[in-house]
């Protein structure tokens, strides 16, 4: 989930963009890479389970 700022995000090959507030789910086995997209810090919450 996102705290602050903005995030791409690329998993299992589809490219989306992540605002505060918004969370996305990945499964276990699922690719994935983050990238900051705003021109300042981006804070960002990640959790396993």
């Amino acid at each position: 989930m996102v705290q602050e700022g903005r995030l791409g995000m690329e998993v299992s090959g589809a490219v989306i963009e992540i605002v505060p507030c918004a969370e996305v789910f990945i499964s276990k086995d699922g690719i994935h890479f983050v990238r900051n997209i705003h021109k300042g810090i981006s804070k960002w919450l990640d959790g396993y389970d």
